[in-house]
């Protein structure tokens, strides 16, 4: 029970969604993921926030995943552009 108390004020310190953020960060101790499951089935209002939290997560993840996709391009473009002209260079100096 102890062990509870300290989780649960825990989470009131650093908020609900610091909390849930922890937890799809995989930041949490094997007792702060047990709470967190428990809060799941017993709290339909935390399970909400929780999905609500994971729709955000997902749409975040998906706009970090083509922004490093777009830069990749651009990158990999200024490569082959550099490429090109070092080998037109090469060929004017023979």
């Amino acid at each position: 029970m102890y062990l509870i108390n300290r989780i649960m004020l825990k989470q009131k310190k650093s908020g609900e969604m610091d909390f849930i953020e922890r937890y799809f960060n995989e930041e949490l101790s094997q007792e702060e993921l047990d709470f967190f499951n428990e809060q799941l089935i017993k709290d339909p209002d935390f399970a909400l926030k929780v999905e609500q939290f994971a729709v955000v997560f997902k749409a975040l993840s998906i706009a970090r995943t083509e922004k490093l996709r777009s830069q990749f391009l651009v990158y990999e473009s200024q490569y082959n552009t550099r490429q090109k002209n070092l080998q037109i260079s090469s060929i004017q100096a023979e």
